[in-house]
């Protein structure tokens, strides 16, 4: 026995005793004390912050989920007014704001320049650009402000409804456009910047298959490789503005 396990006896404290085997084995036996053993992959600290702590402390980025929240509003309306939830007709996608070139400039329907930048093909299209979306985001959150994000978004989205517009014939709609200029975004503001290029490289390479991945799809049959290719030129060439702002600004 150790000696925290001994018995006192004879009335001396802290006294250890004998006894034969027969007293041993008459002698009721101690349960031995277990000890808690926590893994340490289950030893996890708390941040000490609640989700609704985290989500009152990010309220910033808040503007950042509009677009994909109309866009979400815009498809689950299309579901409703009868829509195919997964694909449907050229015809009712125009009818429910889709762009054209004759509807735009004939008919003098120039709302249809936005409209369609929420409107989507079908859950698989809407769900891909939210995917890719959240990690455009994602990466230039970083290096500016969730309004200029937002911003940056409009702006290629629009300039690719607009070249649309000009020089296809196609009913065209999606956000594509202005997701993929955030990339394009993206990488305009790290090329030429060596801090930043050696910062986000990681979020550099991923932007670019994105990109990359994105224009080589964009050959397959009902994709519009110009509104692809105009947002992320657009992006690209606001990201070098910013570069050149920052650089005026700091010399």
């Amino acid at each position: 026995m150790t000696p925290e396990e001994h018995f006192n006896a004879g009335g001396f404290e802290d006294e250890p005793c004998s006894l034969t085997p027969q007293q041993n084995a008459s002698m009721p036996q101690q349960a031995p004390v277990r000890r808690l053993y926590v893994k340490p992959v289950l030893n996890i600290r708390r941040s000490g912050r609640s989700f609704g702590q985290n989500f009152k402390i990010d309220k910033h980025t808040y503007p950042l989920a509009l677009p994909m929240v109309v866009c979400f509003i815009y498809f689950l309306a299309m579901t409703l007014g009868g829509v195919n939830p997964l694909r449907d007709s050229a015809e009712v996608y125009l009818k429910w704001g889709g762009g054209e070139h004759d509807s735009i400039y004939g008919a003098g329907q120039w709302w249809r320049l936005v409209t369609n930048v929420f409107a989507h093909a079908g859950i698989e299209h809407f769900l891909s650009n939210l995917a890719a979306y959240a990690f455009g985001v994602m990466f230039l959150k970083q290096l500016m402000s969730p309004w200029k994000v937002l911003a940056v978004f409009l702006l290629c989205a629009f300039a690719g409804s607009v070249v649309c517009s000009i020089v296809t014939d196609y009913v065209f709609l999606g956000a594509s456009g202005g997701v993929l200029g955030l990339f394009g975004t993206f990488i305009g503001c790290t090329v030429l910047q060596s801090d930043l290029l050696a910062q986000y490289k990681t979020s550099l390479y991923v932007s670019l298959i994105v990109v990359a991945v994105s224009i080589l799809l964009s050959f397959q049959a009902d994709v519009s490789l110009t509104a692809h290719l105009v947002g992320i030129i657009t992006g690209v060439i606001i990201g070098f503005i910013v570069y050149s702002f920052k650089r005026h600004k700091a010399n």
